[in-house]
This record gives structure tokens, sequence and C-alpha cells, in this order.
């Protein structure tokens, strides 16, 4: 099982997009924000009202399991998968994330 990235074009391997925030429902894995170190916060705080605006007492965790991928080191500084004896990986190559 593999999920694809959100393309190095729209998201550059920089200091400024080096954080990918991801929510996972089920198999579905889809990017919510990227920013760099300095903002992760404020991007979470942001993404939060802006679930609360939406109205119905949702907020971020609504959205799913919330992750944090280090888009440059290519590591997931918090995982979207809760599975303690798993681990996943981020594939170079094919720039996707694997479970393993």
């Amino acid at each position: 099982m593999s999920y694809s990235l959100p393309s190095d074009e729209l998201y550059p391997r920089d200091e400024a997009h080096r954080l990918r925030v991801y929510a996972r429902k089920g198999k579905d894995l889809r990017v919510l924000a990227c920013c760099g170190v300095d903002s992760l916060g404020v991007t979470l705080v942001q993404l939060d009202a802006d679930e609360r605006d939406q109205g119905g007492g949702r907020s971020l965790g609504d959205l799913g399991a919330i992750g944090v991928l280090d888009a440059v080191e290519r590591r997931w500084l918090v995982s979207p998968w809760h599975r303690p004896a798993g681990r996943t990986t981020v594939d170079p190559e094919k720039r996707e994330v694997q479970l393993v």
C-alpha cells in the first residue's frame, strides 16, 4: 500500500516548504498545508480555526489522523499511522509513502 506525495513542483523540498501537514482517513492521505519550521504552530492553529469556522463543532482532528512530514529529510515527525509495531518510509525515487 502506498500513497503519492504532492508534486515537488507545487511544494518544493526547501526550507519554506519543509514541513507538510497531512490528514489520513482510512486509506485516503491528503496534504492540508506546507510550511517552514518556524510557522508549524501557526499553521496548525489556522487549520483548526478554519475547521471551526465550518461550524458544527468541528476541529482539526475531525479531518483524520494528523501527520507532519519533514519533506527534506523524508521522515515523519508525527506519523498519521497509529501502528506502534509498524513504521513508514518515503521512497525518494517514487516519492511515495510506504507502510513497512
